[in-house]
């Protein structure tokens, strides 16, 4: 089942302009597998709190909800085709509202434990489900529950170091730490890693939060150019 969802996204994103491999969109699939199994555990927890006799606090806001822009209900329980969002009005949405409200999560989690608290935080695939998967780094929340098949790693940032997910997340995307990333990996039919492997990697890295900041920035105005 999983698999053929997989395709489906694979097939439709591999024909969109200036893809080449899955690496160029990943990153977007993955947000995609997030926000859908977000709002299913929230549907879910929602339900056994209604049962219970107990309330139940959504950790996303009504706006931000996958069945309020994506995938919004008519009273019938029919996909509304005139309040999803579609091609410009989605882009803006996402661009401008959604993502920076998600990456404000960290900062208004209330620990380290929490759902709340991995939003904006940057994670590894440990395992190699598909061809140049392993390694990739995902600017994505929660656990490794939400995408199904798959071994993630939390990037967990030591103290002291100077460290921006935006600035890493290119970082892990050149081809030398790929890699680095895949040699050191072992497995025949499924390759994998390990956070010790991934820790071995050298890599030479501005230690100024501002260069950093302007190298995220200068990379994401070749982006909208390209």
């Amino acid at each position: 089942m999983f698999e053929q969802a997989f395709k489906n996204i694979d097939d439709i994103l591999h024909k969109e302009a200036g893809c080449t491999t899955e690496l160029d969109y990943t990153e977007q699939s993955s947000w995609l597998l997030f926000l859908k199994y977000l709002d299913s555990l929230e549907t879910d927890k929602a339900t056994e709190a209604v049962l219970e006799g107990k309330s139940y606090s959504y950790i996303l806001d009504v706006p931000y909800r996958w069945e309020t822009w994506a995938a919004p209900k008519d009273k019938s329980g029919q996909l509304d085709h005139n309040k999803a969002l579609t091609g410009d009005d989605l882009v803006d949405f996402v661009d401008r509202k959604l993502f920076p409200y998600l990456h404000g999560f960290t900062q208004r989690a209330t620990g380290p434990a929490t759902i709340e608290y991995k939003i904006g935080e940057m994670l590894v695939a440990m395992t190699e489900q598909a061809t140049g998967l392993l390694g990739s780094p995902l600017m994505v929340p929660e656990s490794d529950k939400f995408l199904p098949n798959q071994r993630l790693g939390l990037v967990a940032v030591k103290p002291g170091v100077p460290w921006i997910n935006e600035f890493f997340f290119h970082v892990f995307n050149t081809q030398a730490v790929r890699q680095a990333i895949h040699t050191s990996a072992s497995g025949v039919k499924v390759r994998h890693t390990s956070p010790t492997k991934i820790g071995e990697v050298v890599v030479s890295f501005p230690t100024s939060i501002k260069e950093q900041k302007a190298i995220v920035a200068v990379l994401a105005d070749l982006h909208e150019e390209t």
